[in-house]
């Protein structure tokens, strides 16, 4: 992967935790495109830590309780 797609990537999920740390709205986030993306990040660092964000991962329960909200 290019240098400038790894920094996309993290950039934009840098952006989304700031819209969280300001308690900004992120109910059209695509929670599993996000996921997904965290855990490729991490796993160019250390794939276990990619291993531990799925284990940990409540995305997919989340949007399912959306989704019944709507």
């Amino acid at each position: 992967m290019r240098r400038k797609q790894i920094h996309r990537e993290i950039d934009d999920l840098r952006i989304l935790r700031n819209r969280v740390a300001h308690h900004e709205p992120i109910y059209r986030t695509d929670l599993v495109r996000t996921r997904d993306r965290m855990v490729r990040v991490a796993g160019y660092v250390d794939p276990d830590a990619a291993r531990l964000i799925m284990a940990l991962d409540r995305s997919e329960d989340l949007v399912a309780q959306r989704r019944e909200l709507t």
